[in-house]
C-alpha cells in the first residue's frame, strides 16, 4: 500500500476532480467533499492491523479491522480459483481493494446522508478520525473526538447533498485502489470477474512503472498530487481556465 498521507491527498485530488466535473457544486461543498474523500481514502486499509485507520480508535478499530480481515478471508475462500490460492492474498489487498467495495461505501454514504438525520456530519465524523490521526498522532481520546466533531460540524453547516457525500466517499476509496495499483503489488480491482483464471488477479500499471511503498518515488508522487490538488481547487481552476489560453496565445505570439 502507499503511505497514509499519499492516500489522503489522493482522495482529495479525486474528490475535487469529481466536484469539478459535476459543475454545480459550491466551493464550500467541494471542500467539504474533498475533506470527506481524504478520510474515506484510508478506509480500504481496515484489512490490515498495522494501518492508520486500524489504530484510529485503539481497540475499537483494531477489533473492527479483525472483523474485516475475517470477512475478507471468507469471501476469498468462497470465490477463489486454484490460481488465486497460489498467487493472491486472502486478507490484505483483497475485498476492501475492489471496485465493488468503493461503490458499496459510496452508496452507503449516499443512503446515510439522505435518510439519516445529520447524516453528512455522521459520515464526516467517521472518516475524519483516521485522517486526523494521520495529521497528528498526538491526537487521541477526547482531543481526537472533539476535533473530529468540529470537522463534522463544519461539513454539516456546508450542507453537501447526499450525492456529493456519496461520490466523495466512493471516489476516496477508489483513489486508494488506483494509487495502490501504482505499487509493486497491485490490487484485485475487478473482482469477481475472472481474468486469466483468477478472480483476485492484481491489476495496476505496467510493472516497470510501479514503485515500492515508501520508496524514493513515492514522495514525488505525493508532490505531484499536491500540485494537481491545488490546481483543481475551484478558485484556482477558474483562474487557470482564463490564464492558460492567454499564456498559450502569448507563447504563440513570441515564437511565431
Amino acid at each position: 500500500m502507499c503511505l497514509g498521507r499519499t492516500h489522503a491527498v489522493g482522495g482529495v485530488t479525486l474528490g475535487l476532480t469529481a466536484a469539478d466535473l459535476a459543475g454545480n457544486v459550491s466551493l464550500v461543498q467541494a471542500l467539504a467533499g474533498a475533506a470527506v474523500a481524504a478520510g474515506a481514502a484510508l478506509l480500504n486499509d481496515l484489512d490490515t492491523p498495522s494501518s492508520t485507520v486500524s489504530h484510529a480508535l485503539g481497540r475499537s478499530t483494531q477489533r473492527l479491522a479483525s472483523g474485516v480481515q475475517r470477512l475478507s478471508r471468507a469471501v476469498f475462500e468462497l470465490t477463489a480459483t486454484p490460481a488465486d490460492h497460489r498467487y493472491a492474498s486472502p486478507t490484505h489487498r483483497a475485498l476492501t481493494h475492489t471496485l465493488i467495495f468503493a461503490v458499496a461505501l459510496g452508496v452507503g454514504a449516499w443512503a446515510t446522508t439522505r435518510w439519516v438525520p445529520l447524516g453528512a456530519g455522521l459520515i464526516a465524523l467517521v472518516v475524519t478520525v483516521p485522517a486526523l490521526r494521520l495529521v497528528d498522532r498526538r491526537l487521541r481520546g477526547v482531543s481526537l473526538l472533539l476535533t473530529a466533531l468540529g470537522v463534522a460540524a463544519l461539513v454539516t453547516v456546508a450542507a453537501p447533498s447526499a450525492v456529493t457525500v456519496g461520490v466523495a466517499v466512493g471516489t476516496g476509496a477508489l483513489s486508494h485502489d488506483l494509487l495502490d495499483g501504482c505499487t509493486t503489488m497491485g490490487v484485485p480491482l475487478l473482482w469477481p470477474l475472472k481474468l486469466r483464471g483468477m478472480r483476485w488477479r492484481r491489476l495496476g500499471l505496467p510493472r516497470f512503472l510501479r514503485f515500492h511503498t515508501g520508496g524514493p518515488v513515492e514522495p514525488w508522487v505525493l508532490g505531484l498530487l499536491v500540485v494537481i490538488t491545488v490546481g483543481l481547487t475551484p478558485p484556482v481552476l477558474s483562474w487557470l481556465e482564463v490564464a492558460i489560453p492567454q499564456l498559450i496565445n502569448l507563447a504563440v505570439y513570441i515564437w511565431g
